[in-house]
């Protein structure tokens, strides 16, 4: 409480850092800005010394004195920046380290594609607006698709044997690696990439460690590049089969099962496969986990663009998608942004933002969900902090204490 306290009334980066100092738990990213043009990042966090820093993910014999902690990192070492000569600073639960950092931090973090599309935005120019901010948090380019495709593309490119694999080749060949909603090649990517997933790990695995393997999807996501690009890992062939496959046969197994599978699902009119037609978003609330409450109290589902590689996320769960329950939605949105926030720091009591439903959690209530078509859209209102905004509020709730 006292972190965020001195945060909220910082006037200047030495006051911002003694707030972060006092943060502890679970880590954070922490950006700062101010009005005189300063940017900054400080990660807020108590990190352990730990004295085994090469077992980092076992249990170690909590027992033994040479496995116990040694302390905690001091603050002035933890990550941070201010005003690097880059002029911007980005992070996207990206890996903030680079292998040189003497201390452990985390096995887990996201894939490098989200940070690396910010940071190719941010490199463009040395002047930014607020719409351009606006466009970027709603950007939906994935890297990670630019660096697969070319892969699924050289392994089935003329297979006869797969149907519709001419077709698929032709919007994967010509696709922006954009995930946007009205988008089919996207779809067709999406659904291989379930099934390429599974191919790769199930079989070694087991059906109950596949699922918990699979339950953060940054993990298999993360690991699936590296075994991609470096092209013969034992884990593509699947051993319960005499042949040993190889990368190649596993992905045209992969698009065979996808293709048939969005047949099944969608149709045999490929103008139908639009992502939106899949991977759709509901504003989930807990009494509308029951029909026929979903009607009353849950916003949704509507069509959204977006993936777990790209900014606007819009992550779905891998084993919903492979077998989805019977509350289920194959790709229904599970991870998204739950806020979208831009300020411009010439006018700091002025600033554009959106919720993905609404400010009051009363379900009859005009404000419970109109902020909901702004979000879907990429759109934002302007709010203000200041005495302004105070004369003109319609409503007032004041908290007492009791005494």
């Amino acid at each position: 409480i006292e972190a965020f306290n001195k945060i909220n009334r910082a006037t200047n980066w030495d006051e911002f850092t003694a707030g972060v100092k006092e943060f502890s738990a679970p880590g954070q990213n922490f950006v700062y800005g101010d009005a005189k043009g300063n940017i900054g990042y400080w990660c807020g966090v108590k990190l352990p010394i730990r004295a085994q820093q090469n077992n980092t993910t076992l249990p170690l014999a909590g027992w033994e004195k040479s496995t116990e902690w040694q302390g905690f990192v001091p603050f002035e070492q933890l990550p941070h920046l201010y005003n690097p000569p880059e002029g911007f600073i980005a992070t996207a639960n990206n890996k903030i380290v680079d292998d040189s950092y003497p201390y452990h931090i985390s096995d887990l973090w996201e894939p490098p594609s989200r940070i690396q599309r910010l940071r190719e935005v941010l490199s463009k120019d040395e002047k930014f607006s607020v719409s351009d901010f606006e466009l970027l948090q709603n950007d939906q380019f994935s890297y990670f698709a630019k660096e697969l495709t070319p892969y699924i593309i050289a392994a089935c490119k003329g297979r006869t044997e797969i149907l519709y694999s001419d077709l698929a080749m032709e919007y994967l060949t010509s696709w922006n690696f954009v995930f946007a909603k009205e988008d089919i090649a996207t779809t067709i990517y999406q659904q291989f990439l379930t099934r390429f997933i599974q191919n790769i790990y199930e079989d070694e695995m087991g059906k109950a460690l596949f699922h918990d393997y699979v339950t953060l999807v940054n993990v298999p996501i993360r690991v699936t590049m590296r075994l991609v690009q470096e092209g013969t890992a034992s884990w593509f062939d699947n051993i319960r089969t005499t042949p040993i496959e190889t990368r190649d046969d596993i992905i045209r197994q992969s698009m065979k099962e996808a293709l048939n599978a969005l047949r099944e699902k969608l149709g045999d009119e490929t103008k139908n496969w639009q992502w939106g037609n899949l991977h759709t978003l509901t504003l989930q609330h807990p009494f509308g986990l029951q029909k026929p409450l979903d009607k009353v109290f849950s916003i949704g589902p509507f069509p959204y663009g977006g993936g777990s590689t790209a900014m606007t996320s819009g992550e779905y769960s891998f084993n919903e998608a492979l077998e989805p329950s019977e509350m289920g939605k194959p790709f229904g949105v599970t991870v998204g942004s739950s806020f979208r926030h831009i300020v411009d720091m010439s006018k700091p009591h002025e600033y554009r933002m959106v919720l993905p439903s609404g400010q009051s959690g009363q379900v009859f209530n005009k404000h419970y969900d109109d902020q909901t078509p702004l979000y879907l859209n990429g759109a934002y209102r302007t709010s203000r902090s200041d005495d302004e905004s105070a004369a003109n509020m319609k409503e007032r709730l004041t908290l007492n204490p009791a005494r």
